[in-house]
Parts: structure tokens; C-alpha cells; sequence
């Protein structure tokens, strides 16, 4: 987290490292990408799919169905992207192995 506190860095790590000239802002970079579109597919795509199935929000039956889709692949789209995620943050003190 320090790496991102600092002046630039940030930016370095959503430019990917200056698109590929820092190693370092590249990889936790890649992770902060991967985080984001993790975050966006919760507040899109999961949660007001989840309020419909829970009842929190009026629904039918065939919306529900669908909502129970939509909420299923994007629930799964996050976990394999968890993977990735954490190697990639987990590569700022460790390099990564390819």
C-alpha cells in the first residue's frame, strides 16, 4: 500500500507502470485493474441482481431467473479474477514466476 501512497505512483500503477517501463507499477497495476473490474461487477452486476432474488426489490418469476444468472456469472467472473488479483499484489514484494 506504501508503493501507492507515494507521489505519481498511483498513476504509474493505473498507467501500468507507465505502460510496461516499471516493472513494479506493471504488476500491482494489472492487480489494481483487476480489483476495479471486480468492484464494478459488484455494484453492476451482482448486487441489483441480488436485491431482485432476496426479495428486496419487486420481481417476477422470469426476472428472478434471470437475475440468478446474471448474479451467478458474475459472481464467478470475480472469483477467477481473485486468482490473478492476488498473485499480482502479492508480486510487489515477490516476483512473479513467469
Amino acid at each position: 500500500m506504501w508503493y501507492l501512497a507515494r507521489a505519481n505512483n498511483l498513476a504509474n500503477a493505473f498507467t501500468l507502470g507507465h505502460l510496461g517501463q516499471d516493472y513494479y507499477g506493471l504488476v500491482i497495476g494489472i492487480g489494481a485493474w483487476l480489483g476495479t473490474i471486480m468492484a464494478f461487477n459488484v455494484w453492476v452486476f451482482i448486487w441489483p441482481n441480488q436485491k431482485k432474488i432476496l426479495g428486496i426489490v419487486a420481481a417476477t418469476d422470469d426476472e428472478k431467473a434471470k437475475a440468478r444468472k446474471t448474479a451467478a456469472l458474475a459472481s464467478r467472473i470475480n472469483f477467477v479474477l481473485s486468482i490473478p488479483l492476488l498473485l499480482c499484489m502479492g508480486a510487489s514484494n515477490h516476483p512473479l514466476p513467469f
